[in-house]
């Protein structure tokens, strides 16, 4: 395993097991002061690495961060887009509202050179120009941040392999390879059926952040299937999630599981108890 990554996740609300800590981590992390620390400290203990999406707690953070020393020496993995907020946004106000505030979001010159060039009914068919946009306007947050590898949130993902539709995948692979110069992955909760999928379309960078732990919590469709279809399939490589099931195994017996298998490129561990940072980093290193 090359890495672990520190996942965001925990620190802005999101528990598992208990929606009631999840909200309490949350109110703590919303001072920003109390933000910085644990990711200066996680930083002290050896995590260069972080996964972030654009949740407004994070953008926050990295805008705090952007011109500093800790900024300019993290490794930052995106993953976009925030789904929530667009499925808020369309709730709230609906798709061609939502739609054309992405258009402005991209700036009054982007966007209205799109509407000249393809008129406003062009802008709703022509769907590599939206999900490009959107891509472009999710990743301006992460501007002047060392961004080696992108992902697409598995919401998008699954939904793109669930109707066998290529094309989201391939404007994906096209953006971060040659617009942004990055290396992409692919969000999934169900990473057989995605191998099987991207095989199907001869995609060759197969590279997946999946839930992946010895228990087979979150894994669809069961443990068993994932370690087979990784076995057979030794060109795809993982970034591991919810490594720790949640917390119900513990840190030494998750990453010695992990470690033999082969596919596993790297871990992502979400962590908001500063305490756990260290002990999670020693274990990692004696694995490695």
């Amino acid at each position: 395993m090359n890495k672990i990554i520190l996942g965001h996740n925990p620190l802005f609300g999101i528990n598992h097991n208990s929606q009631k800590e999840g909200m309490r981590k949350a109110l703590y992390y919303r001072d920003i002061s109390n933000l910085k620390n644990f990711l200066f400290l996680a930083k002290e203990c050896g995590y260069d690495d972080i996964m972030v999406s654009t949740h407004p707690g994070a953008l926050k953070l990295l805008n705090e961060i952007r011109n500093s020393d800790i900024g300019t020496s993290l490794n930052v993995y995106p993953i976009l887009p925030y789904m929530q907020k667009y499925v808020r946004a369309s709730n709230e106000a609906g798709i061609l509202k939502m739609v054309m505030n992405l258009l402005n979001n991209s700036g009054a010159i982007k966007g209205l050179t799109l509407i000249a060039k393809a008129g406003l009914s062009g802008v709703f068919s022509n769907v590599d120009q939206l999900i490009r946009s959107a891509l472009q306007i999710e990743f301006d947050n992460f501007k002047k941040f060392k961004c080696e590898r992108v992902f697409l949130h598995n919401a998008l993902t699954d939904l793109a392999i669930g109707l066998d539709m290529k094309r989201p995948i391939e404007i994906f692979l096209d953006f971060v390879n040659h617009e942004l110069g990055a290396k992409a992955g692919f969000g999934t909760l169900n990473l057989p059926y995605a191998i099987e999928k991207f095989n199907d379309w001869n995609i060759k960078e197969k590279y997946f952040m999946a839930p992946f732990n010895k228990s087979g919590h979150q894994m669809n469709p069961n443990l068993k299937n994932n370690i087979t279809t990784l076995s057979e399939n030794p060109d795809v490589k993982v970034l591991a999630m919810s490594t720790l099931a949640s917390g119900t195994i513990n840190v030494d017996e998750a990453f010695s599981f992990l470690k033999n298998i082969n596919n596993i490129d790297s871990l992502v561990v979400g962590i908001s108890n500063p305490k756990h940072l260290l002990p999670t980093m020693e274990s990692f290193e004696k694995l490695k």
